[in-house]
C-alpha cells in the first residue's frame, strides 16, 4: 500500500527515462505477501516476466503470520502466472486480452515438467508441523490450489489483510492479483 504518487502509475507518479533511475519511500505497515509489476506497457512486461512478490515480515515475531497470529516453522512463497505464446510474439499489441490462449502455466517461472523435477516447488511436511503457503497470482488466468484434507489448510490473510475469520480449505482459488497466506498443520 502505496500513496498515489509512488505507485508508478504514469498519470500520477514521476516518469523515469530509460536508462535512469528513481527511489521510492513507502513505510510498509501490513506485513504478507505483495506484488509489483511497473504499470509501463503491462502486457509487454509482464511477458518478459518483469513482476515478483515482496514479503513483509512480521519483524518483533518473524515467525508468526502477523502480529499475534499463529506461528510457523517454514514458509514457501509461490507466485503463479501463465503465458499465452502468441502474446510474446506481438507484446505490444496483444488484441483483447479475454481471447488470449494460455499456452503456459508457471510457478516462480517455471513450467511443464520443470515444476515436479527442480524440487524448489516441493513442500514437505510432517505431522505437528506448521508451514505457511503464500499464493499469489499474476496470471490473466485463475489459478485453483486444492490441499488435501489431512493438510488442515486455514487462510489468515488475503490482499494482505488479515481475514476477520480464518477458515479452512480444501480448495483455494486465486484470481489475477490476489495472494494469500495459508497455513498447514497436517495430521
Amino acid at each position: 500500500d502505496v500513496s498515489t504518487s509512488e505507485d508508478g502509475v504514469p498519470m500520477t507518479s514521476p516518469a523515469v527515462d530509460p536508462w535512469d533511475s528513481t527511489v521510492y519511500h513507502f513505510v510498509a505497515k501490513n506485513t504478507g505477501s505483495f506484488l509489483y509489476h511497473c504499470h509501463v506497457l503491462t502486457t509487454l512486461h509482464l511477458s518478459m516476466g518483469m513482476y515478483g512478490v515482496i514479503v513483509v515480515s512480521n519483524k518483533p515475531e518473524p515467525n508468526r503470520i502477523f502480529p499475534g497470529g499463529p506461528s510457523f516453522q517454514d514458509e514457501f512463497v509461490f507466485l503463479a502466472t501463465d503465458m499465452d505464446k502468441s502474446l510474446n510474439e506481438n507484446p505490444l499489441s496483444p488484441g483483447p486480452l479475454n481471447l488470449l490462449v494460455m499456452d503456459y502455466f508457471m510457478i516462480n517461472g517455471l513450467s511443464g515438467n520443470s515444476l515436479t523435477t527442480d524440487g524448489s516447488h516441493q513442500v514437505h511436511a510432517y505431522p505437528g508441523d506448521s508451514v505457511l503457503l503464500r499464493l499469489s497470482s499474476m496470471g490473466y488466468s485463475k489459478t485453483r490450489y486444492i490441499f488435501p484434507q489431512e493438510l488442515n489448510a486455514t487462510a489468515y490473510v488475503s490482499d494482505g489483510r488479515v481475514l476477520p475469520v480464518p477458515y479452512n480449505c480444501d480448495t483455494l482459488v486465486i484470481f489475477p492479483g490476489e495472494r494469500y497466506e495459508v497455513l498447514l498443520t497436517p495430521t
